[in-house]
């Protein structure tokens, strides 16, 4: 799965925004918002245990799992 903390999207220059929280509608709706503005790459997440792993994996240059 392709998400924008793989590689292919880590290319470029643009800041990276993780948004986390426990309703899914809220994250959608706010990536939607960041990505239209063109400025970001946005990956949300609903679970606090699966962004930890997202971030750590981003951090270390990897792509998450």
């Amino acid at each position: 799965m392709i998400t924008p903390f793989t590689t292919a999207k880590r290319d470029t220059n643009k800041p990276r925004i993780l948004i986390v929280d426990d309703n899914p509608r809220f994250s959608h709706s706010a990536r939607l918002i960041l990505q239209e503005s063109g400025q970001y790459v946005v990956c949300e997440e609903n679970e606090a245990a699966s962004a930890v792993g997202k971030r750590h994996a981003a951090s270390a240059g990897s792509d998450p799992p």
